[in-house]
Order: C-alpha cells, then structure tokens, then sequence
C-alpha cells in the first residue's frame, strides 16, 4: 500500500512538472492580443451577458456553445484580455489532466504524464496557434471529459456516468461542429465493448442513455434560439451557408492546405511528432500494448477526420488531433517500460527521450515563449494583422462616443467591438462569407449595406489588410461599389499605418484631411483608417 501511495505522489509531482513550462507561458502571455476568432466569441459571449442572443447582432456558421463558453469565463474571470486567457488557460491545463486520466487507464503513469506533457506543449505552439483560445480547444475538453467517464465505467457500468457522458460528447460540436465525431466514436466503441458481456437488453439501455445525453445540449440549445427568435438565422448560418461554405475547397487546392500546415506543425516542435510516430510503431510492435491497438488507432483517425472538413486545413483545426498524438506519445514511454530487456533503466530513458524532445519545442519558439512582450509575440505571430492595434483603436472609439452608439467595421476584426463595448452595426463581423465565391454572397453584401444605413454608425473603421477580407477576382463588388459613396460623406478621424519598425497613430486630423491624400501618401500597405459620421448628433 505504501509503495501505491508513493507512486502515486510520485506520479503527480512528475505530471505537475511537465505542465508547469505552458501553465508559465500562457500566464506570461495572459494580454496576448485577442485574434479574430477570439475577438468573435468574445464580441458574442459580451453580447449574451448583456441579454442579446447570438445571431442576433453577430453572424457566423459556429454553434453558440463556444459563445456561451465564453461568456462564461467573462463573467467569472472579466470581459479583459487577461480574463479570456486565464480562462483558456484553465480549459488547456483541464484538458491535459484528463488526457493524462485517459492514456493512464491504458498504458500506466509513464504514458499519461507524456501525453499530457505533449498534448500541453503542442497546444501552445505557434504552429497550432494555440497561444490564441480558438474554439477547438473548447471541444476538447467534455470530448475527453466524455472518453475518461467511460473508461471509469468499464468495470462499474453506472448509467449515471453513461448519461453524464453522453451529455459532455454532446457538448462538443456546440463549441464546433467538427466535435460531432467523438460521440459516434463513443458509442461505437461502448457498443463493441459491451457486445457478448451484457444481454442485448442491456446493451440498448446504455446505448440509448449515452444517445439521450448527447441528444439533451442540442435540444436545449434549439429550444433557447427558438425562445430567442433566431432560429431561422442559427438555420440560415450553421447549415445553410456552412454548407456552401465547406463545398469552396477544391481537392488540389486542400492538399496544399494540408501540406502547409503539417510543414508548420511540425517545424516548431519535431520531438514532439517523432515521440507519437514512435509511439504508433510501439502500438504494433509490443504485444502487450495490442488489446488497445484499436482504440487508439480508430480515435488518431476520427480526430484527423475532424480537422478535414471543407478541406481548409487550418493550423489551429489541429489541436482536435493532439490529444491522439499525446496518447501516441504516451505510448512510446510504455513502450520503453514494456520493453526493459531492452532499456534497463526505463523511467531515465523515458526521461530523457521527453526532456530532449521538449526542450526542442521550447528552444526553437523560445522569444515568443519567454522573451517578448504579448503585443511584439502576437506580431511575431500573426504578422502585419491589427490585433495589437485594435485595443487603441477601440479605446479612442470608446473616449469618443456614446456608450449607446454603434460602429461598423469594414473589416474582419470583431474584437473592435468587443473592446469599445459598442455595437456592431451590422451582424456581418466577418467579410469573409461576402468575398467568397458562393451562392449567398451577394444577398449577405445587400443585407449589411441595409443594416448599415439603417442604423447609422457613429464611427466607421475601415481596414486595409488583406487577411481581414481574403478578396478574390470572384468576390462580388457590390459592397466595394457602394463603400466609395458611403465613405466620401464620412470625416477621417484618424490614420493608423502598420509598419516593420512600429506602428503610427493619427488621431484628431484637421478637417481638411481626406482619406485619398492620405492614402497616396502612406508609408504601408497595411492600414486602417478611422471615419467619425458627423452627420448624428
């Protein structure tokens, strides 16, 4: 008993300490600028604090659980920078304690402590951008919290923790649809594990509360957007347009997708990768480790299969398949335990193997990590993209209006309005379905014009950034042609310009100054320009 309780201690002192270097990092960096991205579910989530319900004054094709995720963390934590990321960081640090619960439960505390150790690191790299709470790593955490009740019940089939589980997979695609996939793994899995251990009776019963758990969030879900009246947007958005939206990628074109982002991967942590390909090979090499080969080979494919929808490939997509790496990972020190006719000293080889292929990852992105400030490591990060530059823009916004007044962003930087706490003139927070070449473009560009006009926003931010539109020779111009009779009427009130060296505010510009002038005499291609409607009172 002694020698349990010690390798218990042991085991958690151990798992604490390969933690600790992203628990520090992401509390360093707790005022990393909010991306675009975070600024839409914050925007959201601000809005559901304030009795607004999504799709209301905010479009996109996400489920709301990832809005309500983090409302919640404001709520809690703060509408700050800072509140966001801590809750973040709690949602990452959570997600690898229960990895560690998982890969645990199947290959022993070596195994659990490297995968958690891997899964913690790979999720704050720059090659996932899992700096940035992106909602993928919202649905991480009641999939894996769903997987570990599961595992609790292979003994002890408690119903309770059947259904408590159903509820946590159901949970998943409402932070992102992609999240789907973990329950149909579950219950196949449960099924196959059960089948000829329990009557077919049985069997139904536990099936039917894991479907009636993971049934109970979309449910509620649907009969709180019918409640609200958006139920007809949350159609249009989460299936409508998702739909278009997922049939733009041609197969050519994903395949450069996919090989630019595993080039990104795996560039910033290459120790990482090799432990969970040398962990693959330990699942088909060592006997001992075959009763889960199916297991986890099925759950490494299911988590690659969530990251392929549409085919865009996005980096931060990829943090669904950590955790199966982490196992994979993991897998590689059970190896070497399983193996000690090979390795004589197992823990130290274990060790060292991980300590080496850690200290990689964290050396090679170590000025991000450990030296630069959030702002200079969100430039490193996302290049000439306004993020820094939007908390000053949304502080002059804020100094200079009504708190009841609205702004409209031509632009996709939706962390503008969250930071200026104004509303968005339009719910159109992101230009990137009006570029698109879709059936619905130009019917979304009309409704924003419509919006736009009728509300009448106090302040205009109009943003020349390529990332923050994604234009293309196909997009439709509707919306371009009506923007230069629109904006011509409208006093510039500020000039920012993004430059290697810095960027340069103007503020307060004499009413002499135009945009045009302004624009023929710019320093830089990345600029935003800041228009006050002189025509409200």
């Amino acid at each position: 008993m002694k020698n349990i309780e010690r390798k218990t201690v042991v085991a958690s002192f151990l798992l604490i300490l390969t933690l600790l270097p992203a628990l520090f990092i992401r509390l360093r960096l707790l005022d990393f600028p909010l991306e675009r991205d975070e600024g839409e579910y914050a925007y959201a989530g601000q809005l559901l604090l304030q009795g607004i319900a999504p799709y209301v004054q905010a479009y996109n094709m996400k489920w709301p659980g990832i809005y309500a995720a983090y409302a919640l963390i404001m709520a809690v934590f703060g509408q700050s920078v800072a509140g966001i990321h801590l809750g973040v960081t709690l949602v990452s640090f959570t997600t690898a304690l229960l990895l560690f619960v998982i890969t645990r439960r199947i290959a022993g505390n070596a195994a659990g402590i490297v995968a958690a150790g891997t899964y913690s690191l790979l999720s704050i790299s720059t090659g996932t951008l899992g700096l940035a709470g992106h909602a993928t790593h919202f649905v991480m955490l009641p999939a894996l919290g769903g997987i570990a009740l599961l595992m609790e019940s292979e003994d002890r089939l408690s119903a309770w923790k059947i259904f408590a589980a159903g509820v946590l997979l159901g949970t998943a695609p409402l932070m992102k649809q992609h999240g789907v996939v973990f329950g149909l793994f579950c219950a196949v899995w449960l099924a196959r594990r059960e089948y000829g251990r329990t009557s077919n009776k049985v069997l139904a019963q536990h099936l039917g509360l894991l479907g009636l758990g993971g049934i109970i969030p979309l449910f509620l879900t649907v009969l709180l957007l019918a409640t609200a009246g958006v139920l007809g947007k949350f159609w249009l958005w989460t299936f409508t347009y998702a739909r278009a939206y997922t049939g733009i990628v041609t197969l050519p074109q994903g395949w450069e997708n996919f090989q630019f982002a595993v080039r990104m991967l795996t560039a910033t942590s290459p120790g990482l990768w090799c432990l969970a390909l040398c962990g693959a090979a330990m699942l088909f090499l060592v006997p001992s480790l075959r009763p889960w080969r199916r297991f986890v080979t099925v759950f490494s494919l299911v988590s690659l299969l969530a990251v392929c929808p549409g085919l865009y490939f996005r980096r931060h997509y990829f943090i669904i398949l950590l955790p199966a790496i982490g196992i994979l990972a993991g897998f590689t020190a059970a190896g070497i335990f399983k193996l000690q006719h090979v390795f004589s000293r197992p823990a130290f080889m274990t060790g060292l193997l991980f300590s080496l292929a850690a200290g990689i990852s964290l050396w090679t992105e170590h000025d991000i990590f450990f030296r630069m400030s959030p702002d200079l490591a969100c430039r490193e990060v996302y290049g000439p993209n306004p993020f820094p530059e939007s908390l000053n823009i949304a502080r002059y916004i804020e100094e200079h209006s009504r708190s009841d007044a609205r702004i409209a962003v031509f632009g996709s930087e939706p962390q503008i309005s969250f930071y200026s706490r104004r509303h968005s003139a339009t719910g159109y927070i992101y230009m990137y379905p009006l570029m698109e070449k879709q059936p619905l473009a130009a019917m979304m560009q009309q409704e924003m014009i419509q919006e736009i006009e009728t509300a009448k926003p106090c302040y205009i931010v109009l943003v020349s950034v390529p990332t923050s539109w994604l234009r293309s020779a196909d997009s439709q111009p509707i919306l371009f042609n009506w923007m230069n009779g629109y904006l011509a009427k409208i006093r510039l009130a500020g000039f920012v310009e993004i430059l290697q060296d810095g960027t340069y505010y103007s503020w307060n510009l004499p009413p002499a100054a135009t945009l045009t002038t302004l624009i023929k005499n710019r320093k830089s291609d990345y600029w935003i320009a800041v228009m006050e409607n002189q025509a409200l009172p």
